[in-house]
């Protein structure tokens, strides 16, 4: 999974590089699966990891892949004219809480609760 993330952003950046320079405006629809894994892989194993942190530590690694989309828009010189439209696909399916890992929010999808 690390790696469809890692050949994801960089076919993203090929993708904005090549249409950079083309007048016509383009679309890219990138669904990131950084957040469905229990952390990364070098956290698998580690006894000193947690859940919590290594769900941190996806994060962290989700945030130096938007930067690296943004800085890409940047160098191309047209993050002045594009829109970057993040959203958050927040908590687990309600059907699983509370087991589902992240048990320490309240609520899942769906709700106005913390882990929803």
């Amino acid at each position: 999974q690390e790696a469809f993330e890692k050949e994801s952003i960089a076919q993203m950046i090929k993708y904005i590089r090549e249409k950079a320079r083309d007048p016509k405006p383009f679309f890219i629809y990138w669904a990131t699966y950084c957040q469905q894994l229990q952390g990364s892989k070098e956290h698998h194993h580690d006894a000193h990891i947690d859940k919590v942190n290594a769900q941190a530590s996806e994060m962290a690694a989700h945030s130096a892949h938007v930067s690296q989309l943004l800085d890409t828009l940047q160098s191309e010189g047209i993050a002045e004219n594009t829109l970057v439209y993040w959203q958050s696909d927040n908590g687990p399916m309600y059907a699983f809480y509370p087991n589902s890992g992240y048990s320490w929010l309240r609520g899942g999808k769906g709700t106005i609760f913390e882990g929803g």
